[in-house]
């Protein structure tokens, strides 16, 4: 699955949109070449989603509210 994974980052990075199955999402680092992120341990369940992203707070120029 990995290199499936990395795929789909690097289609995302490139600016290409993608479709993944009904509830299923990618979970993004903020460390875009070396994040344990989905490329590490595969989409999410929407189920497994515990919480929701209120804040950004880097990078400091895009710092706000979402």
């Amino acid at each position: 699955y990995t290199t499936l994974f990395r795929s789909l980052f690097k289609k995302l990075l490139n600016g290409e949109t993608i479709t993944l199955d009904k509830n299923y999402y990618m979970a993004m680092g903020d460390n875009t070449s070396n994040s344990k992120d989905t490329r590490y341990f595969g989409l999410v369940a929407e189920p497994r989603i515990k919480g929701e992203l209120l804040v950004r707070w880097w990078p400091l120029n895009r710092i706000g509210i979402l």
